[in-house]
């Protein structure tokens, strides 16, 4: 599945066959989400990065720096070692005014759903 959603082009052939069928490119990228999520729910830590780089980038997910942020944030709490404070310092400064509290809230519960048993 993390291979599935982190490996569009396996799935989607090259950019002109992307192209040529959106609908593919569409349940790629629903399935991919809800791969990503189910994983990440379970505490996989390259799901939670994946997640964070998705919604970062606009890949497979709609671009959410709110969600990229709790997402990376949660890794973190993880394990400090897998996101550096200076990631985390450039996630937040793309937050939108406000955003930070948000990012915390979803962050907390991101950690609460994948990683405390």
């Amino acid at each position: 599945m993390l291979v599935y959603a982190m490996s569009p082009h396996e799935v989607l052939g090259t950019l002109q066959d992307a192209i040529n069928d959106p609908e593919h490119v569409l349940a790629w990228k629903h399935n991919a989400a809800a791969y990503l999520n189910d994983l990440a729910s379970q505490g996989n830590v390259f799901a939670l990065s994946a997640l964070s780089n998705a919604y970062e980038d606009g890949r497979a997910v709609d671009a959410d720096p709110v969600a990229a942020y709790a997402y990376k944030r949660a890794l973190q709490r993880v394990n400090p070692d897998f996101v550096s404070d200076r990631t985390i310092n450039a996630l937040e400064e793309q937050l939108p005014a406000g955003g930070l509290a948000q990012a915390n809230a979803l962050a907390d519960t991101v950690y609460r759903n994948c990683c405390i048993r």
